[in-house]
């Protein structure tokens, strides 16, 4: 299996990388970054992260409720008064939540620095860091404020998905079946045959379906950047779960 592919999204191309914990925060380029955590995800790289006096973090408050101006305005300062440039690079490094934050708030500083994701969430693997939408919720809808803006890299470390609840695991499966049922037979074969393994979270079962639902998905977006089309299918199951989430206010589901 591939470590590295690239898909296109427009005019733009991002490199999926599969990796290791200690190399989600190198980078060759000279320059400063800045890494956006959220409490939880602070905790999942402990340790992880070289002491460099180009780069700068930032922890956020975690949970949808703080998916909002608030957060981007405190990036977008933390990049400001670190004296960041455009040739700078944000990482997002979290869940859906953490990855659309940083993702947009990389998009606004300066018209739009380089973004460097590395999703900590199955979901996140499979959906939300991959395609180039951005966004916060705002006076009470789902990403109602938000960019196309597609990031430089994504770095895949299925090693941090040991650390996620049973519920969350079983959330981001939901999408890859998701994707399977859309137009990946040879995925729905493997989760079928392989359930066991998926289930008990066996790290080379689990970097393949990765691996499938983001060359779904890449696929996809590849050909209908701004949801024109056939991106639209990719909302299978989202259009009720939204629904769901803004009628009680980010909060119980």
């Amino acid at each position: 299996m591939k470590r590295e592919k690239i898909i296109k999204i427009g005019d733009f191309e991002t490199i999926i990388k599969f990796t290791e914990r200690e190399q989600c925060f190198t980078r060759e380029d000279p320059g400063k970054s800045l890494l956006v955590f959220d409490e939880n995800t602070v905790e999942v790289f402990k340790g992880s992260i070289r002491d460099d006096k180009e780069r700068e973090t930032i922890t956020l408050p975690a949970g949808e409720k703080h998916k909002n101006l608030g957060s981007v305005e405190a990036i977008l300062k933390k990049a400001l008064h670190s004296g960041m440039s455009r040739d700078d690079v944000f990482y997002g490094a979290g869940g859906g939540v953490v990855c659309d934050i940083a993702a947009f708030a990389a998009s606004l500083y300066m018209r739009g620095t380089d973004c460097i994701l590395v999703p900590t969430s199955l979901l996140a693997m499979v959906d939300a860091s991959i395609g180039g939408k951005t966004g916060i919720d705002y006076e009470g809808y789902k990403n109602m404020v938000g960019t196309f803006f597609p990031a430089k890299e994504i770095r895949l470390c299925i090693g941090v998905l040991d650390s996620l609840p049973e519920n969350e695991y079983l959330s981001g499966l939901a999408e890859v079946i998701k994707h399977a049922l859309l137009g990946d037979e040879r995925l729905l074969g493997l989760l079928e045959k392989e359930r066991d393994k998926v289930m008990c979270r066996d790290p080379e079962t689990v970097q393949a379906i990765v691996s499938s639902s983001v060359e779904l998905k890449g696929n996809v977006v590849g050909v209908d950047f701004r949801e024109e089309g056939d991106r639209a299918f990719l909302n299978f199951g989202h259009t009720f779960g939204h629904a769901l989430e803004s009628s009680v206010g980010f909060s119980r589901y």
